[in-house]
């Protein structure tokens, strides 16, 4: 469950290209700069037919590392995750990964798995496939939504935030399929909210939407900036 970052660039020693002909493609909504950190509380909840519903909580904290210029121009970022399991714990590093920006794409590489995470410019209603860059089947990611969003941990609006439907599998009958991330402009990533339900088959309950296994997964930004 992870990702995350910028525009190109405030980077210094980094000159990525920049598509002249789009006035405002939007590179903000995932700011990368070295340096930059996001913190999140996460809330998962997993369904197993042998322990039935367990939740647990966890804090995420994203940071840029480093970024290298590429010889097309591109920038490679490279990003670690930390994680703690209490609100006052200490952070431990848990997962190297790069994400590689050009004027066209975000593209993020975890576990050796590159996703698409946003393509520009980042229009209401932009499309792209998710899975390009490996040899998954391709997945319709798009941004569904541009407005605002309050984040009650933070107490703080956003008011430039556009979601992108990574998965939306509306099946109440057999496999829920559900993913959306929000980015606010000069922000980032503000929230995550991944759901994957698989339901009763039985006559029994057959439409009556019981879990028989699967994971709810939200993130919540609860802090940013820059070190």
């Amino acid at each position: 469950m992870k990702w995350i970052l910028y525009s190109f660039l405030l980077l210094a020693g980094c000159n990525p290209v920049i598509n002249p002909e789009i006035p405002d493609p939007g590179y903000d909504y995932f700011p990368l700069v070295t340096g930059n950190f996001w913190e999140y509380k996460t809330e998962q909840i997993v369904y197993t037919p042998a322990e039935g519903k367990v939740e647990s909580t966890e804090w995420l904290r994203v940071k840029i590392e480093d970024a290298v210029e590429n010889t097309d121009q591109s920038v490679t970022y490279h990003l670690t995750n930390a994680v703690k399991l209490t609100e006052t714990g200490a952070w431990e590093i848990t997962k190297a990964w790069i994400i590689r920006a050009d004027y066209n794409q975000l593209i993020c590489t975890i576990d050796n798995l590159p996703l698409v995470i946003l393509a520009f410019p980042a229009n209401l209603g932009k499309t792209w496939d998710g899975n390009a860059f490996n040899t998954i089947d391709p997945e319709n990611f798009e941004i569904i939504d541009k407005g605002s969003y309050v984040s009650d941990l933070l107490g703080q609006a956003f008011n430039d935030v556009i979601t992108v439907k990574q998965r939306d599998n509306q099946d109440f009958i057999v496999n829920f399929e559900q993913d959306l991330v929000k980015y606010g402009k000069g922000i980032g990533p503000l929230y995550r909210s991944v759901k994957n339900l698989v339901y009763c088959q039985e006559i029994s309950c057959l439409g009556l939407q019981q879990v028989n296994e699967g994971y709810e997964y939200v993130q919540f930004l609860t802090d940013y900036g820059v070190e």
